[in-house]
């Protein structure tokens, strides 16, 4: 299955008059500033790593086996990680931030569909290392088979990336505006 990218959202005009450069990122005075944009970052260092990772493996600067490894370890943080965000974003923070910016209601839906696709790709890409293992017996067949995954993975890191784009986008300037701090 390959995540279709969509495009970018369409800014919300608090995005205009809250735009990145007065996030002040990790110096933000505001909590769940710091805090969502600090997750989203080491999330995108995460993929960042694996994606590293991948590319040795396939350029033969490290072996199956430590390849599959190091995968099962990173995945084993990352997808729990990004599924619980996830899952707070969309269980308290979306629902909370509608509350006081409804005319955003059908962009936090749009980011919302992107939870479940992205969640389902997520399924299909924790299975790779124990398929890798155990479904790989050549050299040649790991090779295709871990090809198979950068690719894989490139769909997702794009669909991944333009998400968490678009939900700072969204998300940043109404806890800017309505000078927010919510608990997640």
């Amino acid at each position: 299955m390959s995540l279709k990218l969509r495009p970018p959202l369409i800014k919300d005009p608090l995005f205009y008059e809250y735009p990145r450069t007065t996030w002040q990122d990790a110096t933000s005075p505001h909590p769940t500033v710091r805090f969502l944009l600090a997750r989203h970052r080491g999330f995108r260092n995460r993929l960042a790593d694996i994606s590293e990772t991948t590319r040795d493996v396939l350029g033969s600067k490290l072996s199956p086996p430590a390849f599959c490894v190091s995968l099962a370890q990173e995945l084993h943080y990352f997808i729990p990680q990004l599924e619980g965000h996830h899952l707070a974003e969309s269980q308290r923070l979306y629902p909370s931030l509608i509350q006081f910016h409804p005319a955003a209601h059908a962009r936090f839906e749009t980011l919302e569909s992107d939870h479940k696709a992205i969640d389902t790709l997520l399924a299909q890409i924790a299975r790779v290392p124990e398929d890798l293992m155990n479904d790989a017996p050549t050299q040649d067949i790991f090779l295709t088979k871990a090809k198979a995954f950068a690719t894989l993975l490139s769909d997702f890191e794009s669909s991944l990336l333009r998400h968490l784009e678009d939900e700072e986008d969204l998300v940043v300037p109404i806890l800017l505006k309505m000078n927010l701090s919510l608990e997640l």
